[in-house]
């Protein structure tokens, strides 16, 4: 009999009736093709599916294999060796009444009375690696639609991702390392190369050690990268709710034609810039200290900035607090700007006579 159960045919019959039995009773749709359990040291699925309470898809999991280490489930500990997700698809709906994924766990909570006098321990995980494949994750609040060319925080899709991450503990918060990360957004915003360590708890996100490279050619060399918020609530409002703390004393190379992603008034520019500083703030109201930035051969300026208005920039209000400024009329006459703003940067004869000022 213990032969005959450890037949991967066998395991997914089991699996499948359990699976049958728990959709009648909470009344949803989960399917499964293939189940497979060798000993205690290793868990395959195939073809997963997990519907939200809309009956569309919350989780898709083309194959999922999990090599464990140590399982202690009176003590909720959890120990993992390698996680390999592919072909993975997972969608998060907000609203009014809360998520997708937060109405699909309710199905799991124990309709008796809680002991009050009863003490669970927190859930403890720990995985040594999880890789993720050819896969896409879709994040939506409410009605928010995905708008073309441009990132929409309320609203992204992100697709092709190949993610690999380290050291990963979760616990009350989650920490871990960012191997590689390669991944395109629906606005067309690609990844090429994204390295860093987080930390994640309830009201803030904070990013290490940033090296991320774009497509079209962006090279980010950060320190760190921290969001503040309430609550996940905040991401609603991400320009005017989230404060951004940016420390970037290293030099990072910024192209505008990923700026546009953002900000879609410079969809036209063609120009890359480098930069280094302290930013803190919110999108909409933020300053930045020690600046330095730089484009061209010759033109270069460090200073202080503050900036109210944004993203819309008709409304943007900017302050500059220039401690010294290289300015190469070259540099200005080559810039690849569309042409109706080439008569604002035409700059007088005298100057161009001058060179560098």
């Amino acid at each position: 009999m213990l032969i005959a159960v450890q037949i991967p045919a066998i395991q997914t019959f089991i699996v499948k009736k359990v699976i049958e039995n728990f959709n009648e009773n909470k009344h949803t749709n989960i399917q499964l093709a293939y189940f497979k359990l060798r000993g205690l040291s290793e868990l395959t699925l195939e073809k997963l599916y997990v519907p939200d309470e809309r009956g569309d898809t919350l989780i898709y999991a083309g194959s999922l294999n999990v090599k464990l280490n140590k399982i202690a489930l009176t003590e909720n500990r959890f120990s993992l060796f390698t996680v390999n997700l592919d072909r993975a698809k997972f969608f998060l709906h907000y609203d009014s009444t809360g998520s997708n994924l937060a109405f699909f766990l309710a199905k799991f909570a124990s309709t008796e009375p809680k002991d009050s006098t009863e003490k669970t321990k927190p859930i403890s995980l720990i995985c040594n690696n999880l890789n993720i494949t050819n896969s896409t994750f879709n994040y939506r609040i409410d009605t928010a639609k995905l708008t073309p060319n441009r990132f929409n925080p309320s609203c992204f899709s992100i697709k092709n991702i190949n993610l690999a991450l380290e050291e990963i503990y979760i616990t009350k918060d989650i920490s871990l390392k960012l191997k590689n990360l390669q991944a395109v957004e629906n606005s067309g915003l690609a990844i090429e190369n994204f390295t860093a360590g987080a930390l994640i708890n309830d009201t803030s996100v904070v990013v290490s050690e940033i090296q991320l490279k774009t497509a079209l050619g962006s090279m980010v060399n950060w320190n760190s990268l921290a969001l503040e918020f309430t609550d996940w609530k905040s991401f609603n409002k991400f320009n005017a709710e989230v404060n951004l703390l940016l420390n970037a004393d290293s030099i990072s190379e910024i192209q505008l034609s990923d700026i546009r992603y953002f900000v879609p008034e410079v969809k036209d520019f063609e120009a890359s810039a480098k930069f280094s500083g302290i930013l803190s703030g919110t999108v909409s109201d933020f300053s930045v200290k020690k600046l330095f930035i730089s484009t061209g051969k010759n033109t270069a300026m460090t200073a202080s900035i503050s900036a109210t208005g944004l993203p819309k920039i008709e409304e943007t209000f900017l302050y500059f607090d220039i401690n010294n400024l290289t300015l190469s009329p070259t540099d200005v006459q080559e810039l690849n700007i569309p042409k109706q703003y080439k008569a604002y940067l035409k700059l007088p004869k005298e100057i161009q006579r001058l060179g560098n000022l």
